[in-house]
């Protein structure tokens, strides 16, 4: 068989907030983990946004997680095969004590 082609599906601008709340840090230009977090308390479609060294940064708005969490449990991650990648890109802000710019992306 031959190599299987990767397609971008989606590019969006968002943020990445309560990130006064973690310890995580994070530089600009620096690309970030997205996972989901379903037993969050607060928001059962929580998606936390890690720095490479898997510290939490903050969250996506929990506008966006509402739309983005389905998609990421039924087609990210599963059964050992990954049919969908969602990736997130620090364009600028990286200082910010509130909120964060974050590139969104996935990818299939």
């Amino acid at each position: 068989k031959g190599a299987v082609e990767e397609r971008w599906f989606l590019g969006m601008g968002s943020k990445i907030v309560g990130v006064q709340h973690y310890d995580g840090v994070v530089s600009d230009r620096e690309s970030v983990v997205l996972r989901r977090q379903p037993e969050n308390p607060y928001d059962r479609n929580a998606v936390q946004v890690l720095n490479a060294r898997s510290e939490q940064i903050g969250h996506l708005p929990r506008e966006v997680a509402a739309q983005l969490a389905p998609v990421m449990d039924q087609l990210g991650a599963g059964d050992g095969v990954e049919e969908l990648r969602f990736e997130g890109f620090i364009p600028r802000g990286s200082g910010n004590v509130f909120s964060i710019p974050l590139r969104l992306a996935v990818f299939g």
